[in-house]
């Protein structure tokens, strides 16, 4: 079955960001989320209750904690967001970024 990207915007997203739910394709009860973000786009600050794991696909960008961390994403990058961890990620205002990203379903929240 072909992926179909549906668009995302605010209050979660800002920019032109897209995304494929991989999860619904394999019937799993995880958000397995392929996303691409234009140079630039990204997440609002945010929090999960369980771990996130990123996977970066293509291009490159950031994950930055609201206590100041901030790591560079680049292709083949592999990071995990502990549960609680207020956090966003964004294409970097150059580059477009496609990562994937594994979390429990129904388990974001805005902060």
């Amino acid at each position: 079955m072909p992926l179909e990207f549906q668009p995302l915007g605010a209050p979660l997203f800002s920019g032109d960001v897209a995304w494929a739910d991989l999860a619904a394709v394999v019937g799993q009860p995880v958000t397995v989320v392929l996303t691409t973000f234009a140079a630039g786009a990204g997440t609002a600050w945010h929090h999960h209750d369980h771990p996130q794991v990123l996977v970066v696909g293509e291009g490159r960008g950031v994950l930055e904690f609201r206590d100041g961390a901030l790591h560079e994403l680049a292709a083949g990058a592999v990071r995990v967001v502990p549960p609680g961890a207020v956090h966003r990620h964004a294409a970097a205002p150059d580059a477009a970024m496609t990562h994937v990203s594994v979390s429990a379903r129904q388990d974001t929240a805005l902060d």
